[in-house]
């Protein structure tokens, strides 16, 4: 049972999210890892500081009475990581996170933010690849009125030499 330490900085103006930072631990479980497939899970615990404002000049939604919000939040974190090769020149990874506040509320422990990274690749031969890629999040605990689900779809295409 391998700890995982980490630390994190993220940002996204148009949410109204300045900064994110991050720090944690957690204990991941290795199930079976190979040439064609693996899974992995892990679980554990991260502070989460965070500072939302609705005044940055890229905020992309509205609202009355808004103010900067500073949040302090101990989370629990789950995640499931996995990647298996469908079929030969094509392959699959996932990776999803389960994250609840631990010191906010009894409500929102039983609305976690769950998020979701996956891709698909598609090897057409040595030179070529094509891509789709998904993600999402879902996040009930928004301190500004933004929406709670947020996706991407992205299709690409590497030539390789």
């Amino acid at each position: 049972m391998p700890e995982r330490e980490f630390i994190l900085y993220q940002w996204n103006g148009i949410t109204g999210l300045q900064n994110r930072a991050l720090a944690g631990m957690n204990a991941r479980f290795k199930f079976w890892d190979d040439r064609k497939d693996d899974l992995y899970v892990s679980a554990g615990l991260f502070y989460e500081y965070e500072k939302w404002n609705p005044f940055l000049s890229n905020y992309a939604f509205g609202g009355v009475d808004l103010n900067q919000i500073e949040r302090n939040l101990i989370r629990f974190n789950f995640s499931v990581k996995t990647a298996f090769q469908l079929t030969k020149g094509i392959d699959l990874t996932a990776i999803s996170y389960i994250q609840s506040p631990l010191n906010a509320g009894v409500q929102n422990i039983l609305n976690p933010r769950w998020s979701m990274d996956s891709q698909v690749n598609f090897q057409m031969n040595k030179h070529l690849l094509f891509t789709i890629k998904y993600n999402f999040n879902l996040d009930y605990y928004r301190p500004l009125p933004i929406d709670s689900f947020f996706y991407s779809l992205t299709f690409g295409v590497r030539i390789q030499s």
